[in-house]
């Protein structure tokens, strides 16, 4: 499926967004590599992240601290560092989701239990696929979706919406290649939509937005805020 959301021109070609056309530029440009030459890039950036990005390191420190208490400060240290590696592979896995072909794809994973998917749906009641923001958020979906397009369901997704124009655009573009519908995470319309219409529906609900929207359940012995949603759009 071509991607259908054009780039904002000529507002994206003002100076403040020429670091984005920079950076998009050497990611565009990393997809030529080989795979294991983009994974060492990935994790090099890592590190810089994991140097630079304090308030996300920290939230990471915290977070493996509560999960894994029963380790020592050592083990911890290098979970932290090894999660800020795959951060930065992820930048690279995510521009293979957005320009790589097909067939590069297609080698990159082995989908296993499709089977699973395609007899529900077969069952024409829709699908929610749940998932979690894990680092292979965009590859596995665009993996999925793209061996799904070869189906008579094509995949939607769900996803938030980016305050620069220009990224907007092309996470929209990218993810649109293999989906029959992206749409904002507040359109809850085209969610129950899409399902109506038997399509399986990409949705990661492991996010906090507020007391009033979200409830607490159990996760490392840890009370931690999710979506009602899925469970809401089911019933």
């Amino acid at each position: 499926m071509a991607p259908k959301t054009p780039i904002p021109v000529p507002e994206t070609l003002k100076p403040k967004y020429w670091p984005t056309w920079l950076a998009l530029g050497l990611l565009r440009l990393a997809t030529l590599l080989p795979y294991p030459a983009q994974n060492a890039i990935g994790r090099q950036l890592g590190k810089l992240i994991h140097r630079f990005a304090r308030k996300r390191r920290r939230i990471a420190e915290i977070n493996i601290q509560r999960c894994f208490p029963e380790k020592t400060t050592t083990e911890q240290t290098a979970m932290v560092e090894a999660h800020f590696a795959e951060l930065g592979m992820m930048l690279l896995d995510t521009a293979l989701s957005w320009w790589a072909r097909p067939a590069t794809l297609q080698r990159l994973a082995r989908i296993q239990g499709m089977n699973h998917l395609t007899d529900a749906l077969a069952r024409e009641r829709g699908v929610i696929l749940l998932t979690g923001h894990m680092t292979t958020l965009d590859i596995g979906g665009i993996i999925l979706g793209e061996a799904l397009s070869r189906t008579p369901w094509p995949m939607q997704v769900m996803y938030k919406r980016s305050r620069n124009p220009l990224l907007e655009a092309m996470m929209r573009r990218g993810r649109e290649r293999f989906m029959h519908r992206v749409f904002i995470r507040q359109d809850m319309r085209s969610f129950v939509k899409g399902l109506k219409e038997n399509h399986p529906t990409w949705y990661a609900p492991d996010q906090d937005f507020g007391r009033n929207n979200t409830v607490f359940a159990n996760f490392f012995g840890i009370a931690t805020s999710t979506l009602p949603t899925p469970a809401r759009i089911a019933a």
